[in-house]
């Protein structure tokens, strides 16, 4: 059966990928956007995806050994998926856009360049998910949270505690 169904669709839709979490609207965002299983099951999968943690110990830029990292995985683009813009005077794409970059993050593929910057908004995982209202350190919350939804219509079920 595809997993995309005409019943999981509708959810989907509002869960904060099809629609960034910014944009929501109103009691979307503070009842359809909480309550809906599948902002659990995306904010998980997509959070467990994009986050780097290697599971060995490895060395810093400063020289100590350490096992926590946590900036995220590493985006790479190819070349023609680049945003692509000429600079206004003779200077290197890393001068002129620097400022720019500090700020919303992402990276230039070609720094030393004079003409034709190539810049990629993403530069980890991280910052493509946390502006969807997405979070590592929530993983396990929403798993748990994804069981608790799909338990809640078997607790009519259930024999009463006391007689």
């Amino acid at each position: 059966m595809l997993f995309n169904s005409a019943t999981s669709i509708p959810l989907f839709l509002p869960s904060g990928v099809v629609i960034p979490y910014p944009d929501i609207h109103g009691w979307l965002k503070a009842w359809l956007y909480e309550l809906n299983p599948w902002v659990r099951i995306t904010n998980s999968m997509f959070a467990t995806e994009l986050q780097y943690v290697p599971s060995y110990p490895f060395l810093t830029s400063k020289g100590d050994l350490t096992t926590n990292f946590h900036s995220g995985l590493k985006v790479t683009r190819n070349p023609e998926e680049f945003t692509v813009f000429n600079l206004p005077m003779n200077d290197t794409c890393a001068t002129w856009a620097d400022d720019f970059i500090q700020h919303p993050g992402g990276y230039l593929d070609n720094p030393i360049e004079i003409a034709l910057c190539r810049y990629c908004p993403v530069a980890v995982g991280d910052e493509y998910y946390t502006p969807l209202n997405m979070s590592y350190e929530n993983r396990w919350r929403d798993v748990w949270l994804i069981f608790a939804s799909f338990g809640k219509p078997l607790l009519p079920s259930l024999p009463p505690l006391s007689y």
